[in-house]
């Protein structure tokens, strides 16, 4: 979450969106490949046209495609049939 845009964790008002991602993910296609590869396979061209750049970025909701990069975020640990989250052991998702 932003460093400082949550004042009590108790009380998380979620009318929001709430910014949960590392900026550098650890595994997956953005660590096996440079970010420039990352880019051009899910980015986009620049909506304001400028030449030459390519953007990557969207409102990610767990297990919803998100448009603009064709990306869906998956959640290690929760159902989200069920909306609630399960006990994981993290080397366990780290492994597949």
């Amino acid at each position: 979450m932003k460093q400082f845009a949550v004042e009590d964790f108790d009380h998380i008002e979620f009318s929001e969106a709430t910014t949960m991602m590392t900026p550098e993910p650890g595994g997956g296609f953005y660590k096996d490949a440079e970010v420039e590869a990352f880019v051009r396979k899910f980015g986009y061209a620049d909506k304001n046209n400028k030449p030459d750049r390519m953007n990557f970025g969207g409102r990610h909701v767990v297990g919803v495609r998100c448009p603009p990069t064709g990306l869906t975020m998956q959640l290690a640990g929760y159902d989200t049939v069920a909306g609630k989250n399960h006990r994981c052991d993290r080397r366990e998702h780290a492994a597949q």
